[in-house]
């Protein structure tokens, strides 16, 4: 049996209810009624779209949170057919009614829908967040340009590769903390900056040393990396894998990225080739920045590093609910790291588990071993410490809203003899 058969067989019949505006009346409905209509506005304001689009946008933003869902209109190439499927059982519902996971995802697909992005024509795959991801990228030169600089140093006092990943998780995690769905780049960037001095002060959890003991023990060949955000994190986890390959502690890194644009930052695989494009253009004080974009153009062509774009990552469906192509493809690798909230979320299903259910009970039945990282952006969490749930509310109102709190989680991909998860 896969550890899908084995997790549903124990699980399947028995989850938790998913998350939804008019249920959770936290950040989920604050979601839905302030973020959404925000980055609506966000994209007329940052792109130079004919009235027509615009109209269809500010439409859009009217709808929510209580005109009805409706299915996606036929386009020339989109994937219109799935999604209206998956719009089936809600048409009729508002906005709060539905999962929160299906509404977030429906936003953005309408997003594409309004500006025409699977139409063949002058906006046909016109990234509507493009301005926001390429202010980012300029944001961060400095600071990936920073990091470069001290990995040579690493290297140079001959620290092991161990120790040089541990600390590169921690830098990684910190990128996650600039998503532009929910602050645009100069606000994006001033976390980025000030988050430094208080990464481990604000990790509910932390996996990361047993995660390398099991990653170091063995051979590494393949790694995949469930891709988040562009910018900063995006260029973080480029450093990342371009050390690992470097140093011959993995033979080939698979970026998973999403097929069409959403959730504003999200990566899709222009934004990769654009990101190394942009990187070996620099030049003057960021010459650093030239050379690594080159190693990374090498490593592409070599296939070192691979990019795929599945139609699956785009679609509001649970982890467990991936077709069996992709899950196959991810049970080939030797290792997983999970990036960013949303990713998070869909591991969980976006449902309400309880905090201290145990992280590998609710993902065991991922195909390999898994790293999930993660700042908390959301209502949803497992793996908690007792009490460590109540505290994080109680010292930090702004907790989902602010950035500041992490998790590393992770499992060994297996299930032990007891007919559970395992967990080391």
């Amino acid at each position: 049996m896969t550890n899908l058969q084995k997790w549903m067989s124990v699980y399947g019949n028995n989850l938790p209810r998913p998350l939804s505006g008019k249920a959770d009346k936290q950040w989920t409905e604050y979601s839905i009624t302030v973020r959404l209509p925000e980055i609506g506005r966000r994209v007329v304001l940052e792109n130079s779209f004919p009235p027509e689009i615009e109209n269809r946008i500010n439409d859009l933003i009217k709808e929510i949170p209580y005109g009805p869902i409706r299915p996606i209109h036929r386009d020339d190439c989109g994937d219109w057919e799935e999604w209206n499927s998956l719009i089936e059982p809600y048409i009729g519902q508002n906005w709060l009614e539905v999962p929160w996971l299906f509404v977030e995802f429906y936003f953005y697909r309408r997003i594409l829908e309004a500006i025409d992005y699977f139409n063949n024509g002058k906006y046909f795959q016109v990234d509507p967040f493009r301005f926001q991801k390429t202010e980012s990228f300029r944001a961060s030169r400095q600071s990936i340009n920073d990091l470069l600089k001290w990995l040579n140093e690493q290297k140079q006092e001959k620290e092991t590769n161990k120790a040089i990943f541990g600390k590169l998780l921690l830098y990684i995690l910190e990128g996650n903390r600039v998503d532009l769905s929910l602050w645009p780049v100069k606000e994006g960037v001033t976390r980025q900056q000030s988050a430094r001095t208080a990464q481990n002060d604000y990790l509910m959890v932390d996996d990361v040393r047993q995660a390398l003991d099991w990653f170091f023990a063995r051979k590494i060949s393949r790694l995949d990396i469930l891709i988040d955000n562009a910018g900063f994190e995006l260029l973080g986890d480029l450093c990342m894998v371009q050390f690992l390959l470097e140093q011959g502690v993995i033979n080939q890194a698979v970026l998973h990225v999403k097929p069409c644009p959403i959730f504003v930052s999200d990566v899709i695989e222009a934004d990769v080739y654009q990101s190394i494009q942009l990187l070996s253009e620099q030049g003057g004080k960021y010459e650093g920045l030239a050379r690594f974009g080159g190693q990374l153009g090498r490593y592409m062509s070599e296939m070192k590093i691979r990019i795929e774009c599945d139609p699956f990552w785009a679609y509001p469906l649970p982890f467990w609910k991936m077709p069996s192509h992709l899950y196959n493809d991810l049970g080939s690798s030797d290792f997983i790291i999970s990036k960013g909230d949303a990713n998070y979320r869909r591991l969980l299903g976006d449902r309400r588990w309880d905090y201290q259910d145990p992280f590998p009970k609710v993902i065991s039945y991922f195909p390999s071993a898994l790293l999930a990282i993660r700042i908390i952006k959301s209502e949803i969490g497992v793996g908690y410490e007792k009490g460590g749930y109540t505290k994080m509310v109680k010292t930090d109102p702004q907790w989902m809203r602010d950035g500041k709190w992490g998790t590393f989680q992770f499992w060994n991909g297996e299930w032990g003899e007891s007919g559970l998860p395992g967990t080391a």
